[in-house]
């Protein structure tokens, strides 16, 4: 209840996340391996390994669910093992390829310096996991208090539709950081602007793309999820609206990326927290008291155009003071 589950929801949630829970160890390590992997320039076993815990996730959720109308804990089971599939996948393909970077009693000596750059590197990818859980939390206590079920589950698809928009630009931000930090060392800050700039252009494309999508079918991809008429009707408003500018989060979204490459992890876990903690957060408590629930889907435009405020201000800021490309470049925090 704490985390906003409502009394008709709570009977569901729980044999799913008692389940689950013990899950989230192998999702960690499927996560560390697939890093590991694309470290070494394998990036087609990190890809089979997300689409094999897709593809397990969804036939396994079909068969026990519906097949073999396990509820709850069928979708929760097939979770676990697609976690599985994807770490012993991983594993079996860094023992054929003979990695480097396999495992041994001697890799486990812990040396502070490597630990506080790892922490120092690592805290913005910490803050926009962090952040996504304290935003879900609040808006759905938000929101369960108008005792609504359909409202929550709506949220909890729109919550999803956007992590579908941004899985493909995460994907952009991983191959633009190594081409950030490669040319960083080399004093090439030309290639670093290049970069960038194509980066952006194609994460706005593309989301302007989907962005087209889901504004001309709503109904359609709302009945994806759920059926039922009030569900697709409140459905298509809160698509059409929350989705309607988030082709703007294109420049923080990449400049995150982009500030720590040059080590600037200050300002990219600020851009972290901007969208969704400093934004939307206060933003949709704000206005769904003012104007019901209608006020959370408003908070997503506000809250994506205050972030790509934030976000091109940051982006002339690292241009401006970034040196030309003759000159050599060294690590700096903010």
């Amino acid at each position: 209840m704490q985390f906003g589950a409502t009394e008709e929801i709570l009977p569901l949630a729980v044999p799913f996340a008692r389940i689950t829970i013990f899950s989230y160890f192998l999702y960690g390590l499927s996560l560390a391996l697939g890093s590991t992997v694309r470290s070494e320039g394998q990036t087609f076993p990190s890809m089979v390994a997300r689409l094999l815990t897709v593809t397990f996730k969804i036939s396994g959720t079909w068969l026990l669910v519906v097949s073999l109308r396990r509820g709850m804990q069928g979708a929760a089971i097939a979770t676990a093992i697609s976690h599985l599939v994807a770490v012993l996948f991983l594993w079996m393909d860094m023992l054929r390829r003979r990695s480097v970077l396999l495992f041994s009693p001697r890799a486990f000596r812990l040396d502070r310096e490597l630990i506080g750059r790892i922490f120092s590197l690592s805290t913005s990818t910490f803050i926009i996991y962090g952040a996504g859980t304290i935003t879900s939390i609040v808006i759905n206590r938000t929101i369960a208090t108008t005792g609504s079920a359909v409202n929550l589950a709506i949220y909890g698809v729109i919550h999803r539709i956007r992590t579908f928009l941004y899985t493909p630009i995460l994907g952009l931000n991983q191959g633009l950081s190594p081409l950030v930090g490669f040319n960083l060392g080399r004093g090439r800050t030309d290639r670093i602007r290049k970069a960038y700039g194509l980066t952006v252009l194609i994460t706005v494309s593309l989301l302007v793309l989907l962005t087209l999508v889901f504004q001309l079918f709503p109904s359609e991809i709302m009945t994806f999820f759920a059926n039922g008429a009030h569900f697709e009707r409140a459905g298509d408003f809160a698509l059409r609206t929350s989705t309607s500018l988030i082709f703007l989060t294109a420049i923080p979204i990449t400049m995150t990326a982009l500030t720590l490459s040059l080590g600037r992890a200050g300002l990219s876990s600020v851009l972290s927290l901007s969208r969704q903690v400093l934004f939307f957060v206060p933003l949709g408590v704000l206005l769904h008291h003012l104007t019901g629930i209608r006020g959370i889907w408003y908070a997503y435009i506000l809250s994506d155009v205050a972030s790509f405020a934030l976000g091109l201000g940051i982006a002339l800021y690292i241009f401006r003071t970034m040196p030309p490309h003759d000159e050599p470049v060294g690590e700096s925090t903010p």
